[in-house]
């Protein structure tokens, strides 16, 4: 039968949950559990979805660890592989009222542990699982980020990218966005980016742009008068501004997206006595210098898809009270959820990510 399944979570929990194994975090019972990582596992979702004419449907998935294969309604979506890739498919074509959308995982990928070879590793996925001297062998797989489906129009924004500057009066934000159509080839649509500080608009500007084989790259810039900056932890405050970008085609909003940014004037120096060959490694802050406090953060959980965005500010907010400024996402363990970059920018933790 079907065992109920949490997402964002792992299978490991979610058989734990079911009485199929011992709690894997007490004494040796992960040694019991090393089994799960060799079989197939699958992820089933009947859902109902009401269509609206004209209308395009993505069905967006954040983290699928490893490779899996992507059914909806018996239909193959796509074969997927990466702990850190994520989906976005238009399943418009194969939406009906009543839906089943099918997810079956292969087995975990064979890799390298810690008394392996970095050389020999071939994955995207984190190696802290396969056993370091932080942790034992608890290799998870699963769905552990978000999955969801994004109703929009018919063309949407990806890849936002957000670069702030200070200027000598206020300061200047470039907006970078990809705009890519589900069936027109060539056609016009306009982008706007409208800056916030909590309620009042401070920012905004609309252009339009033209599609050429389905596809754009658009960047606008916004100047805004006055603004106040952005600090590492103990240097000042955490100003951050909200940004929305939204894309209208004929008109008519087709896509939005929503997300924030400070603005930091932060650059790197060689340190004193330096070797001319050497790297800059000395932290300026407004052209005053800043000592580093950091540390190594390792995964918060074995379980990747367990941690919760409470449990991310918990954290962050205790490693901001020890007054840490900087910390080091290690090479062997996650690129983050966007939580934990959020409650960085929050709390003014810059981010060495490996």
């Amino acid at each position: 039968d079907w065992l109920p399944a949490s997402v964002p979570g792992s299978v490991h929990n979610d058989l734990y949950q079911a009485r199929w194994i011992e709690d894997p975090y007490y004494a040796m019972n992960s040694l019991k559990c090393e089994w799960v990582e060799n079989r197939w596992w699958a992820y089933r979702s009947c859902f109902q979805i009401e269509a609206c004419p004209g209308r395009h449907y993505h069905l967006r998935m954040e983290g699928l660890d490893y490779k899996c294969f992507i059914y909806l309604n018996d239909c193959l979506l796509k074969e997927h592989e990466g702990t850190f890739t994520p989906e976005n498919i238009d399943i418009t074509p194969y939406l009906r009222k009543d839906n089943i959308l099918l997810i079956i995982f292969e087995s975990v990928p064979d890799e390298e542990s810690q008394a392996g070879h970095t050389s020999h590793t071939r994955t995207q996925k984190s190696r802290f699982s396969y056993k370091w001297d932080f942790s034992t062998r608890m290799v998870p797989t699963g769905i552990w980020r978000n999955v969801w489906i994004e109703e929009c129009g018919g063309i949407t924004i990806e890849n936002i990218r957000l670069i702030p500057e200070i200027r000598e009066k206020g300061g200047k934000l470039t907006v970078h966005a990809d705009a890519r159509s589900a069936g027109r080839i060539t056609g016009k649509y306009e982008l706007s980016v409208e800056v916030y500080d909590g309620p009042v608009q401070i920012g905004c500007v609309r252009d339009e742009f033209e599609l050429r084989n389905g596809i754009n790259h658009a960047e606008e810039q916004i100047y805004i008068d006055r603004i106040e900056k952005w600090y590492p932890n103990g240097c000042g405050g955490q100003k951050l501004y909200d940004v929305t970008v939204k894309l209208f085609e004929d008109k008519k909003l087709s896509h939005c997206w929503s997300g924030r940014t400070g603005f930091c004037s932060l650059k790197f120096v060689p340190n004193d006595g330096a070797a001319e060959e050497a790297l800059p490694y000395c932290l300026y802050v407004d052209d005053r210098r800043l000592y580093l406090k950091g540390v190594n953060l390792t995964p918060f959980d074995m379980q990747i898809g367990m941690v919760t965005k409470e449990k991310y500010r918990c954290f962050l907010q205790q490693i901001r009270d020890a007054n840490i400024n900087l910390v080091r996402v290690n090479g062997v363990g996650l690129i983050e959820t966007e939580d934990f970059y959020d409650y960085c920018d929050e709390y003014g933790i810059l981010v060495w990510q490996e």
